[in-house]
């Protein structure tokens, strides 16, 4: 399916749909069904409107881990230890096969054994 052409709000071909939907209408596309021929008109609207969630802080970025944090390792029996890691916030690097969390967390969750070195290689 291609598109034949947009059309914003307010030009001609748009005007009934405009009255119609309002100030919800984003576009107009007339696209043609390159298999059937059919030419079909479609509407993209706005359907819901939120404000920007200010209260919540900036999601730190994935790349280099911090000093702060450190990686563990969980086996695959572990599943509540895996659940409580999660709820923590943990981010699972799945190239290590190893769980991303604040060095502050593991203390308070008791893991501190499942630390791995830096190096990356688990001393068991």
């Amino acid at each position: 399916m291609q598109t034949q052409s947009t059309l914003k709000p307010g030009q001609r071909g748009t005007k009934k749909l405009v009255e119609r939907y309002g100030e919800r209408l984003v576009c107009v596309r007339y696209r043609v069904d390159t298999q059937t021929g059919k030419r079909l008109k479609t509407v993209e609207l706005i359907v819901d409107e939120t404000e920007p969630a200010r209260h919540l802080p900036a999601r730190q970025p994935r790349s280099a881990p911090s000093p702060t944090h450190v990686f563990i390792h969980l086996s695959d029996h572990d599943v509540n230890i895996r659940q409580r890691v999660k709820a923590m916030g943990a981010w699972y690097n799945a190239q290590k096969n190893l769980w991303r969390l604040p060095y502050d967390d593991v203390v308070a969750m008791g893991l501190e054994g499942r630390i791995v070195p830096e190096n990356g290689t688990p001393g068991w």
